[in-house]
């Protein structure tokens, strides 16, 4: 599975989506509207997208760790 993202107007995005090879099976849309909605609530948004996300336990994710090699590098 490969993620990518587009971005464009409607047309644009349709154009390019329909020139993908493979299966499109999800697609995570960001709608500006004209009018302003409601507020969702954050925790449902991310109750929506957590079967989405891969938990990986502890990451170091701090910049020496990032940028030092690890032994099988």
């Amino acid at each position: 599975m490969t993620i990518q993202v587009i971005e464009g107007h409607k047309k644009e995005i349709l154009e390019k989506i329909s020139q993908l090879t493979g299966q499109v099976t999800r697609a995570i849309l960001w709608v500006e509207d004209t009018v302003p909605a409601a507020p969702r609530d954050v925790a449902a948004i991310l109750a929506d997208l957590d079967q989405d996300t891969i938990s990986a336990g502890f990451v170091d994710d701090s910049r020496e760790a990032i940028y030092t090699r690890m032994e099988d590098e």
